[in-house]
């Protein structure tokens, strides 16, 4: 459903996510902490069954409820640059 205030849409998207892990601490000493330290590269998805749109041309709030890897719900302002 599309109308120039509201839409509805599904969407998918993948890529890669970079996590750090570093520990710091005035307890223990840093040769110790240094071996806990991690960075690591995954594969990234989010499949979006249902979004939806509110709003002007060019600024419009979002809902969307997806599975993937790290976020199931997002809410939001979205703009668009150039012709809509």
């Amino acid at each position: 459903m599309n109308c120039s205030w509201c839409s509805i849409y599904m969407k998918a998207g993948v890529g890669t996510h970079n996590q750090r892990l570093r520990f710091d601490s005035d307890f223990f000493p840093m040769e110790e902490l240094s071996k806990q330290d991690e960075n690591k590269w995954r594969f990234a998805y989010l499949l979006t069954p249902f979004g939806w749109e509110v709003g002007k041309q060019k600024v419009r709030g979002f809902f969307e409820f997806g599975f993937g890897s790290n976020v199931n719900l997002q809410i939001g302002l979205t703009y668009r640059f150039g012709r809509y």
